[in-house]
């Protein structure tokens, strides 16, 4: 990251902003990357950080987004604007805690059916029309089925649809075992293989400047997977894996930890959002969800020096 301060780093987002805003082309020169990752219901501190961008007047100001499982749900409802952001935000909230965590021992169940759904019906459904528009690039990670492979695909281009690309980003693979089609091919939840591609997407679109919001604490990030607990875990979860998977699934900490590693020593400006720790990919108590939507928020207005009260924004 060079010599730049928190501020300066900041700036240049806002700068990208300004000169947007005003149709000067210098804005072409601060290349613009958000990448959002994974984690499940951690998924609640990622949008928090999108609501507090939005605020800040960066909607329209990422050259490319790009989301992962959870955060490729988070990417889409922040394309959309900023009351879908919101409405986005309540999933975790109300959706999650209602149909789609049907139940988290001995097996954990999820059903992304059911959350496919609200992207595409109700209230809170997805905006494609206004996703198509924003001028940001939309990518999503994915993992090849058959090959175990991560791949980052072009959700605005998707086969059958953007919901379809989104739906086999999050598909969570010991708990939803279908693969999900996509351009003729089949997927499964992209944290399987590449929960944190951002040395692809560098490689890809050669940014100047990248915001990651990691929905994982920082001590989880550069601990994953040595714990006891998380070692037993993966041991138990591997049995619910297609033999095609268990080697992504093996190495998809130590991926994790070298991307975050490659994240604070890219060769662009890059700034890394950590989650609050105690939230966990299945948690269903409301007030850890919310608090750390409210944390999210608190997090990026104080990187952006935005002195608006954190709670007043959330939704």
């Amino acid at each position: 990251m060079g010599t730049f301060t928190a501020s300066s780093r900041a700036l240049r987002f806002l700068r990208k902003r300004d000169l947007l805003q005003g149709k000067n082309p210098a804005h072409e020169h601060i290349r613009t990357l958000l990448m959002i990752s994974g984690g499940g219901m951690r998924g609640a501190y990622g949008a928090g950080v999108c609501i507090a961008l939005h605020h800040v007047g960066l909607s329209d100001c990422f050259d490319t987004v790009v989301g992962v499982s959870t955060g490729a749900a988070i990417g889409g409802y922040f394309l959309t604007g900023k009351a879908h952001a919101h409405r986005g935000t309540t999933i975790y909230y109300e959706e999650c805690l209602a149909g789609f965590i049907t139940r988290t021992m001995p097996i954990p169940r999820v059903d992304i059916d059911f959350l496919e759904s609200v992207f595409r019906n109700g209230a809170k459904q997805l905006d494609l029309t206004a996703l198509a528009r924003s001028r940001s690039r939309f990518l999503v990670g994915v993992t090849h089925y058959d090959t175990g492979r991560g791949e980052l695909i072009d959700a605005k281009s998707a086969q059958p649809d953007l919901i379809a690309a989104i739906k086999a980003s999050l598909a969570l693979t010991f708990a939803y075992r279908n693969a999900v089609s996509v351009n003729g091919n089949p997927y499964t939840d992209g944290g399987m293989s590449e929960p944190l591609p951002v040395e692809e997407a560098v490689r890809r679109f050669e940014p100047t400047d990248i915001l990651v919001v990691s929905n994982y604490s920082e001590e989880e990030s550069r601990a994953m997977g040595e714990s006891w607990s998380e070692r037993v875990l993966d041991v138990f979860l591997s049995h619910r894996m297609p033999p095609q998977l268990k080697d992504s699934f093996a190495a998809r900490d130590a991926r994790w930890k070298e991307s975050v590693s490659y994240a604070e020593n890219a060769p662009c400006m890059a700034k890394i959002f950590y989650g609050p720790r105690g939230v966990h990919i299945l948690t269903r108590t409301l007030t850890l969800l919310r608090t750390a939507t409210l944390q999210g928020i608190t997090d990026a207005l104080a990187f952006f020096g935005d002195e608006t009260p954190p709670v007043t924004l959330m939704p």
